[in-house]
């Protein structure tokens, strides 16, 4: 759980990162961190158990 926490808080740096160089219109770079939080989603994706449903009793 702790793993998935460090993945999740890499993907919201990297996102934060896309905003920033967004609003620099620094394009290519921030296709290039929206590609490396994708990628970090993907192996997210490729780890989780057969079991996970995503979701948690509560809702989200």
């Amino acid at each position: 759980m702790d793993n998935i926490k460090i993945e999740l808080n890499f993907i919201r740096l990297n996102l934060l990162l896309v905003e920033k160089h967004l609003n620099n219109n620094d394009v290519e770079l921030a296709a290039n961190r929206l590609q490396a939080a994708l990628k970090l989603l993907e192996e997210l994706q490729d780890t989780k158990k057969p079991t996970d449903t995503g979701m948690s009793i509560g809702g989200i």
